[in-house]
């Protein structure tokens, strides 16, 4: 069961809405009238997951859930729910990990040269006794 878009401006969710013009039934006409907020917007949001607020799913990345199952911009999205536009796609957690990655990656830096391979040791093909190695 969805939330009703009049419950949804009265809590403040959707003020954003009518200030930019667009309103509630030009998004559900370019959707699937069938895509219903079944989750609120509370708790939807954890450091480990993002709660999808279509069919609460827990999710890492919510664009790539939004374009793989509704075939829908997040832009669209947070016009949709209602939600400001600072709401985030993906949880603390990962963003956190994803940038010490990308710093980490920075201190190595990129060399011109790639490093020669290895020398290893070269193992005999036959025994000192002429018969194979097995």
């Amino acid at each position: 069961m969805g939330v009703p878009p009049e419950v949804l401006v009265s809590l403040g969710w959707m003020s954003h809405l009518t200030a930019t013009g667009t309103s509630m039934t030009d998004i559900r006409e370019k959707y699937s009238s069938s895509i219903q907020i079944v989750r609120t917007v509370e708790g939807s949001i954890t450091k480990e997951r993002i709660h999808c607020l279509f069919d609460n799913r827990a999710v890492i990345n919510l664009k790539k859930h939004l374009l793989m199952f509704y075939n829908m911009p997040f832009e669209d999205y947070l016009e949709f729910c209602g939600l400001p536009g600072d709401y985030p796609w993906m949880p603390e957690r990962t963003r956190v990990l994803k940038e010490q990655a990308a710093q980490r990656m920075a201190e190595l830096g990129i060399d011109d040269q790639v490093p020669p391979a290895p020398e290893w040791p070269k193992r005999p093909r036959r025994r000192e006794d002429g018969k194979g190695a097995h």
